[in-house]
């Protein structure tokens, strides 16, 4: 697998507009967001899936990213 993330000018704007993105499993989206509201993180709602908790947020050049857990 790769994993591409962009940091060149305007890859904010390229990234933002684009539904691709990485997903991270994690033990708790609960405490997860709490960690990431702390700090100060936008949290993004996602689409309800069922048996799937998921938020997205944005790393600071745009690039979206999956927060899961079943």
């Amino acid at each position: 697998q790769q994993l591409h993330l962009t940091t060149e000018p305007g890859a904010s704007e390229t990234n933002r507009a684009s539904r691709r993105h990485p997903a991270f499993r994690v033990a708790s989206v609960e405490a997860m967001r709490a960690k990431l509201e702390r700090a100060g993180v936008e949290i993004i709602p996602g689409n309800v899936f069922p048996g799937q908790k998921r938020f997205f947020v944005r790393d600071p050049w745009g690039n979206r990213i999956e927060v899961l857990a079943p």
